[in-house]
């Protein structure tokens, strides 16, 4: 017999519960589905809906995947974001926004270009993500710590004039 909980998402979010929502696939919803067909109209709309969605004290993007381009240019998350496990197969625009509550893309893929210039992080934790693409950190602020360890870097890597404020680490980083 089926029960409600195996008719949701049951990918585990950064708190460690279920995401819950509805099946989009016989195993995962719109927004964790790997699906390279899904409806990326409908998944955007999803991802608009979360960002202003209240969620305690964070967005959680966890394993999102993203098949479409991401444009959040002048964006201001105003909690702390998780995109940890994310995969991001078209551009990512995040031009000029700002992580206020802070940013993790720890083990987040970026097959395409990603371009993060002008954004400000109070922490950015990029630790095991892996940029198949260039990746533009041009004039980037980061108040707080900024993690870029096991990072491997396949194609160009941009950090001109960008300012951090407090540790930063790229150990076992590959360029």
């Amino acid at each position: 017999m089926e029960t409600n909980e195996t008719r949701t998402c049951q990918v585990k979010m950064h708190d460690g519960n279920p995401c819950g929502r509805p099946l989009y696939d016989h195993e995962h919803c719109i927004c964790h589905s790997e699906d390279p067909n899904k409806d990326s109209v409908e998944m955007l709309k999803v991802f608009r809906n979360e960002k202003n969605r209240q969620k305690g004290n964070v967005h959680d993007f966890t394993r999102f995947v993203f098949n479409a381009d991401v444009d959040l240019k002048r964006y201001t998350f105003a909690k702390e974001a998780f995109f940890d496990g994310a995969i991001f197969r078209g551009k990512v625009e995040l031009i000029s926004a700002a992580f206020a509550g802070g940013a993790s893309f720890q083990r987040a893929e970026f097959h395409e270009y990603a371009n993060f210039r002008k954004t400000e992080f109070v922490h950015a934790n990029f630790n095991n993500a892996t940029f198949y693409h260039d990746v533009d950190f041009k004039s980037i602020e980061c108040l707080g710590d900024a993690h870029f360890e096991e990072v491997t870097f396949t194609s160009c890597a941009t950090f001109e004039d960008a300012r951090f404020r407090k540790q930063l680490s790229f150990s076992g980083s590959e360029f």
